[in-house]
């Protein structure tokens, strides 16, 4: 007795049910960490608009960091940058909240932490 394969139509059928069905996943944290630090480059260096690309997806994605610059950057574009930054009204109250989930927190290298943790000291 021989198992019978299921046709290729069927397959397709139940991979593309199953793949709708299916939540979209975040991208690993590392990955999420890495693409930050390459859109935080693009920003230092002055490269505006592939730094907003790289904030917005990233905001899109859930990470807080990203979201609150990308917020600011379609906010407050044309002042800050000379350009402006192209966001649905979705994506703004999306990125707001997703901002602030996260609590500012002082950078580890940052000159604003040994500021703070000398003046709690005293």
């Amino acid at each position: 007795m021989s198992i019978r394969q299921p046709s290729l139509h069927l397959r397709g059928v139940a991979s593309s049910k199953s793949s709708a069905v299916a939540a979209p996943r975040a991208p690993p944290v590392d990955d999420m960490a890495q693409r930050f630090d390459e859109a935080m480059q693009f920003f230092e260096r002055g490269r505006w608009s592939p730094a907003f690309d790289a904030l917005s997806s990233l905001a899109n994605a859930g990470h807080p960091p990203a979201a609150r610059i990308a917020l600011m950057m379609a906010r407050r574009g044309t002042r800050l940058f000379g350009g402006t930054f192209l966001a649905s009204r979705e994506e703004l109250m999306r990125w707001q909240r997703i901002g602030s989930s996260q609590p500012k927190r002082p950078c580890r290298n940052h000159p604003c932490s040994a500021a703070d943790s000398g003046r709690r000291a005293r």
